[in-house]
């Protein structure tokens, strides 16, 4: 069954969202995520408290959802075309979409976009075959 959130989302909301990421993670948005946890049911009136680690990821998508949370649709959509995001560009033909500059990835704003809109086949996959033709074309 395909996941609800393979929904393409608008360019302009998927690159916003990257920059906000990006900001928090290099830690030039004040996001701390220990301050932040999430209430898990385990069992009917049992319930977990869920920390999370001082990492990059953890506070680019605490900020993230801080700025697209009311929308979970919406939320979850972004956050799985970025985690997808991050598995294309390690691909050997994202090359020429990309410049590297130290620890930072420089990505075309052309691929960005068509991984906000291109069609997903089910949460966390894409077709790089088809997508990369796709983006080729562009």
């Amino acid at each position: 069954m395909k996941s609800i959130f393979c929904h393409p989302v608008k360019p302009e909301d998927f690159r916003y969202a990257l920059e906000v990421g990006n900001s928090a993670a290099s830690r030039k948005l004040p996001i701390n995520p220990q301050e932040r946890f999430v209430l898990i049911e385990i069992s009917p009136g049992e319930t977990q408290k869920i920390c999370f680690a001082d990492i990059p990821t953890n506070r680019a998508g605490i900020a993230i959802a801080d700025v697209f949370g009311e929308n979970k649709l919406n939320f979850g959509s972004i956050m799985n075309r970025m985690f997808i995001l991050f598995e294309l560009i390690k691909d050997q033909r994202a090359r020429k979409y990309t410049a590297e500059d130290g620890d930072s990835v420089g990505i075309s704003p052309s691929f960005i976009d068509a991984v906000a809109i291109f069609p997903l086949e089910n949460f966390g996959e894409i077709n790089k075959d088809k997508f990369f033709a796709e983006l080729d074309k562009i």
